[in-house]
């Protein structure tokens, strides 16, 4: 007579270890991503030629969708742009962060405050509990100009990005090269002073009549 094997249920123990195995892998998905520099989710493209400073962003009309670079400096630890937190948040994940064109400015009149909601992911992805490593780095952020915390700020996040140093070089020379060298657009360089200026020129009245030449009258 033949006995049929029947499977056995797998035990906890090998349950727990498929899930952490499924879990390793997927963390591994992720990391391979951004070392191939492939953009996790919300992020995007955007161009550092189209950036607002965060001076201009808090002037600009609202309602407008602009991109506003500046450096992640700290956040807002409440209703009140007076509870500032000019550091990363260490207890839980920060609604909101604060961008300067300083990474030294502590200052909150000059600080664009920035919403953080959780649509696309942006809260989970630009919180500085979660990511400590975005404190004081320069960003680029799209989003919506809205009242904010009293003042002029960033809702409806769509896309942000890091920026490195070589990428604000580049647009750096590239401002100089669409500038022209110096001395033509419309700033032309001064010319040197010769001392001639403010002298009084002669008047010179009766001038003699110039003859084309062969036509001068012989001499008796």
């Amino acid at each position: 007579m033949t006995r049929t094997r029947t499977s056995r249920p797998l035990s906890a123990c090998k349950w727990l270890l498929c899930l952490l195995a499924l879990s390793a892998c997927s963390r591994l998905e992720i990391g391979d991503m951004e070392e191939k520099g492939q953009q996790t989710p919300a992020t995007d493209t955007l161009s550092i030629a189209e950036a607002l400073s965060v001076a201009e962003a808090l002037k600009a009309e609202q309602g407008k969708e602009v991109v506003v670079a500046g450096y992640y400096v700290g956040f807002v630890n409440g209703t009140a742009l007076s509870n500032v937190v000019w550091a990363q948040s260490l207890e839980k994940a920060n609604t909101n962060l604060l961008l300067a064109d300083d990474p030294t400015l502590y200052d909150e009149d000059k600080s664009l405050p920035v919403e953080l909601s959780t649509a696309r992911g942006i809260r989970s992805q630009l919180n500085t509990f979660d990511n400590p490593a975005l404190f004081r780095q320069r960003l680029l952020i799209r989003g919506t100009v809205s009242p904010y915390f009293g003042v002029n700020g960033l809702k409806s996040v769509t896309a942000w990005r890091l920026t490195g140093d070589d990428e604000w070089e580049e647009q750096d020379q590239q401002d100089k090269d669409d500038d022209g060298p110096e001395g033509e657009g419309d700033n032309p360089a001064p010319q040197p002073d010769t001392g001639e200026g403010d002298k009084p020129q002669p008047v010179v009245t009766g001038l003699p009549r110039i003859l084309p030449t062969g036509s001068a009258r012989r001499g008796r």
